[in-house]
């Protein structure tokens, strides 16, 4: 007989590699996670329940949320109708003043599939509004005076100025934004437009050519970073490229151009660095990196679908995203150290409007179709799971034994819980579990347990019997066991 002992401890260190495509992955340390839900592991010192979604008491009857990723002022629609959310208090998490823009349009002209075309910026007192019409043009929308007396001018960027082509949006990305000093630059279709704040208006600035379209606009140490792709449908994209320029965009011409090999949707820049979301060609796997010089460096995979610019953040010390069914936040718990992806919480709805950090909170966007939610994540979940890559015990002249598991937490009060199984040999049903809720201890010893014949084995940890507020965080899992030959 031989004894032997594993370790699940802080820090905890996120998804394994390639988790989404293996329920008994064997590749990783003992305290990464081969799948999660609503876990936050930003902490050193423990595995914590992740947040729950709150809707926003004063706007539950909006229909859904938007928010221009440069400057992170909130613009939602109801009702068909624009509106600016301001005076967010983070103690109630209420916004005191909702204003009505004003802009009426037709669900037809804003929606598809239940995502968001259009994009607005304000200079001066009034609101720009860039909006798909049905027509398959678009258009920009001149309105102001929402504090007073409404003025509204629907078809400003038709007339403004005048004998310009019409705005023509693509399909997968409306009206890609950034906003510098004395002007805003915009994507129209295959074309950089620029509104200054003068009211200068140019649509077709800079021409890409038929087979480049404008996904995304970044801004990174005094230059503009313009993403084109080589389709306007997302899913036939092969070729990306970056066009680089001087941040006053006083002239149209070049500084560099550099063709990533690889569906790049967004771009987005964090701590001085520029960084996207892509899919190389024939490939299935997306993945989260950097651009380094002309190159993609890829940091971390991930699974679902790539993120538009809408759907992703940069938060706290790192990044946040959305994959078409889960959030993601992607961080670095020390400068330059490990990139760890984690999943803290969920959207109300699967169907992900906007995401975005707003005074160190989280607001998400969100609907089913018929029913549309506008949630903040603050307050913990009980709906959090975790699971261990699995580790292998037995070869051919030996089989494993699990004798014993302490678990070491904080001090727990009551109703704080957390329910620990043991899983074997790929069985679905588990082998052991261990109810862990023993008011006023931090460690728990589980004795006895004798759970034999094991090949394989990986640990689940629920939260969902738990509290809310008498949290049950997980610091250090000791498993002591023993094989035997044959």
């Amino acid at each position: 007989m031989t004894k032997w002992k594993l370790e699940i401890k802080a820090p905890f260190n996120g998804y394994c590699l390639d988790w989404y495509n293996d329920d008994y992955n064997i590749y990783g340390a003992s305290n990464e996670a081969n799948d999660m839900t609503n876990v936050d592991i930003t902490s050193l010192s423990c595995l914590k329940q992740g947040y729950t979604q709150k809707t926003l008491g004063n706007v539950s009857q909006l229909d859904t949320f938007f928010h221009w990723n440069t400057t992170n002022e909130l613009v939602v629609s109801s009702s068909n109708q624009l509106l600016a959310l301001k005076d967010f208090d983070t103690t109630s998490e209420k916004f005191s003043n909702l204003s009505w823009l004003p802009l009426s349009l037709s669900t037809s002209s804003i929606y598809r599939a239940n995502t968001p075309e259009f994009n607005t910026v304000r200079i001066g007192d009034y609101w720009y509004t860039f909006y798909s019409l049905n027509n398959g043009n678009g258009e920009i929308a001149k309105s102001g005076g929402y504090d007073g007396t409404p003025a509204i001018d629907v078809d400003w960027g038709s007339t403004i100025p005048t004998g310009k082509a019409a705005l023509q949006p693509h399909y997968d990305n409306i009206y890609c934004i950034a906003r510098y000093i004395g002007w805003v630059a915009f994507g129209n279709s295959n074309y950089l437009g620029k509104l200054s704040d003068s009211l200068i208006l140019t649509p077709q600035y800079i021409n890409y050519g038929t087979q480049e379209y404008v996904y995304d606009i970044e801004n990174l140490n005094g230059y503009i970073y313009v993403l084109t792709c080589n389709d306007w449908y997302r899913d036939t994209i092969t070729k990306s490229t970056l066009h680089l320029y001087k941040n006053d965009l006083s002239t149209d011409t070049e500084l560099d151009t550099f063709v990533l090999n690889a569906r790049v949707l967004s771009i987005i820049v964090f701590n001085n660095r520029l960084y996207a979301f892509y899919r190389y060609t024939n490939s299935t796997d997306n993945w989260f990196g950097v651009i380094n010089g002309n190159q993609l460096q890829d940091i971390k995979k991930f699974d679902g679908e790539l993120p538009n610019p809408l759907q992703c953040d940069v938060y706290k010390n790192g990044l946040i995203w959305h994959n078409g069914s889960k959030i993601y936040h992607a961080f670095q718990r020390v400068p330059n150290g490990e990139w760890i992806i984690e999943n803290p919480f969920s959207p109300k709805y699967s169907i992900l409007n906007g995401i975005m950090s707003y005074q160190n909170k989280i607001i998400v966007g969100s609907t089913n179709g018929t029913l549309f939610d506008v949630s903040v994540y603050s307050t913990r979940t009980v709906t959090s799971n975790w699971t261990s890559v699995t580790t292998l015990l037995s070869d051919n002249n030996a089989v494993g034994m699990i004798n014993a598991i302490e678990v070491t937490t904080n001090t727990l009060s009551t109703g704080a819980r957390c329910d620990l199984s043991v899983y074997i040999n790929q069985n679905v049903t588990a082998a052991k579990t261990l109810t862990i809720n023993t008011v006023g201890a931090s460690k728990h010893l589980f004795r006895n347990l004798d759970i034999s014949n094991i090949n394989e084995f990986k640990i689940k940890l629920d939260w969902s019997n738990g509290s809310t507020t008498n949290l049950c965080d997980i610091r250090r899992i000791t498993i002591y066991g023993s094989t035997v030959s044959r």
